[in-house]
């Protein structure tokens, strides 16, 4: 997923602190999928989306944070 959006805006995101394969990596992973498991279905009315990747990406960002998955996903 980070290489996808990496590919998809090269030199927008810094990803330098979730190398692929790492154990951060993995934890950044769980919680987006944790966060995008809230979401799936009612995007566009819980998050007011629509139809940009981008927005979703940040949506999921903000979920995780608010859920506090991105203290340690595995606690949750």
């Amino acid at each position: 997923m980070l290489q996808d959006i990496d590919r998809k805006l090269p030199g927008v995101c810094d990803f330098s602190l979730y190398p692929p394969g790492s154990e951060q990596c993995a934890a950044l992973l769980e919680s987006l999928k944790r966060a995008a498991g809230g979401l799936q279905g009612r995007e566009r009315r819980k998050a007011g989306l629509i139809s940009s990747g981008l927005h979703l990406i940040i949506a999921l960002v903000f979920e995780a944070i608010q859920q506090r998955y991105w203290v340690d996903p595995r606690e949750v």
